[in-house]
């Protein structure tokens, strides 16, 4: 009887302490998808970023019906225009280099961008690069209609050497 006692105590601590450790994360942003930032890095807020890739479940080249050239036409504009839009806001992108996922909404405008910089990048204030980001997502949108919200998963070296 004794020995049961001590396991019913164990037992109703330990889901004490779980229900403590699961309300304690509950209101965590980093991995709720609420209030998820328009720009970050890969590897910050983890959890939402597994629901945006199960939501944004479609790549940009199928919903360019599987146009390559469609598909790499609309990243190298992007690619441009990021780098016009870094020189009217004196940003300095020479020598940075990432793995970049983009998530697009219907419209074409830019819901999200998810980046990381490569090993051979560029040093730089990376919070002032993802404000950057976030500019610019609050003002672009691709000319081509899309279909389907969707992504597009690349990497980016600047300067760019594409000719619009």
């Amino acid at each position: 009887m004794r020995k049961s006692k001590y396991i019913l105590i164990f037992v109703c601590v330990a889901v004490g302490f779980l229900v403590s450790v699961a309300q304690s994360g509950a209101g965590d942003t980093k991995n709720s998808k609420p209030g998820l930032p328009t720009c970050f890095l890969t590897g910050e807020y983890e959890l939402a970023y597994d629901l945006l890739l199960e939501e944004y479940d479609k790549a940009l080249v199928t919903v360019c019906d599987n146009d390559n050239e469609k598909a790499y036409a609309i990243w190298s504009t992007i690619l441009f225009d990021l780098s016009e839009y870094a020189k009217t806001t004196e940003m300095d992108l020479n020598g940075v280099k990432l793995w970049i996922n983009i998530f697009f909404n219907n419209n074409g405008s830019i819901k999200h961008i998810v980046y990381y910089p490569k090993p051979n990048s560029r040093n730089m204030d990376f919070d002032k690069l993802t404000s950057f980001f976030t500019s610019f997502c609050n003002t672009y949108k691709v000319k081509e209609t899309l279909k389907h919200k969707c992504m597009l998963s690349a990497t980016a070296s600047f300067p760019i050497f594409v000719k619009k």
